[in-house]
C-alpha cells in the first residue's frame, strides 16, 4: 500500500490507449476502477480497469461477462 499518485491516472490514460489500438471495434468504454483511481486515497500501486465490449453486449445484455485482463508490464 502506497499514498495516492497523480501518475496513476496517466497509467490508465496509456493503458486505455493499448486497450483501444489493440481491439478498437470491439470496445465501447473503459473505466479506471478501485483504489488507485480515487485521489487521496492509499491503494495498491495496481492499474484496474472495467471494459465494456460489443460481444458482451450482444451475448450477454446488460450482464458482466467476468472477463480480465492482466498485464505483469511495469507502466
Amino acid at each position: 500500500m502506497e499514498g495516492h499518485r497523480s501518475l496513476w491516472a496517466a497509467q490508465f490514460t496509456m493503458l486505455e490507449g493499448l486497450i483501444r489500438q489493440t481491439i478498437p471495434d470491439q470496445v465501447i468504454q473503459i473505466h479506471h476502477i478501485g483504489s488507485t483511481a480515487v485521489p487521496g486515497l492509499v491503494a495498491k500501486p495496481v492499474i484496474d480497469s472495467d471494459l465494456i465490449e460489443a460481444l458482451s453486449i450482444l451475448l450477454m445484455g446488460s450482464q458482466p461477462c467476468g472477463k480480465q485482463i492482466v498485464t505483469t508490464q511495469e507502466m
